[in-house]
């Protein structure tokens, strides 16, 4: 049962991170070139996801009979809501890495528009890494 439950978050919440990249227009964080695209992945995930889990079996078991508990489920929720959004950074910017030209024109969500998430920490970290100094020295007398 937990299985199948971390199977149905993790699946839907993809399909929700490409819904949400998708109305956003967030192209570094969608699997699929276009908006169009994107929305038909997204819900078709999220969809069939739910499908899937309440069409394979009964799924209304008391946790005293093997169901999952109320602490275990959010245990579960979380894991699989962390992992989904963990592999959907990395998996939309493997398959964008080529397609996008990798400078973010802007710092947060919206430098997403131009560069995927990995290209647009990336520069984020270089930028930091060049300018920590300046940035510190005020609070130093020397």
């Amino acid at each position: 049962m937990a299985t199948d439950y971390f199977i149905l978050v993790y699946v839907a919440a993809l399909g929700a991170l490409q819904l949400a990249a998708a109305y956003s227009g967030l192209g570094g964080l969608m699997f699929l070139p276009g908006r169009r695209l994107s929305l038909v992945l997204g819900t078709a995930l999220a969809v069939g996801a739910f499908a899937w889990f309440f069409a394979s079996g009964e799924r209304n078991i008391p946790d005293t009979e093997g169901g999952l508990d109320g602490n275990g489920q959010a245990g579960v929720f979380a894991a699989a809501a962390g992992a989904a959004l963990v592999s959907g950074l990395v998996l939309s910017s493997l398959t964008n890495a080529l397609r996008l030209p990798g400078k973010p024109l802007e710092i947060g969500l919206d430098g997403l528009n131009g560069a995927t998430y990995l290209q647009a920490l990336s520069g984020l970290v270089a930028e930091v890494s060049r300018s920590w100094r300046r940035q510190i020295q005020q609070y130093f007398s020397g």
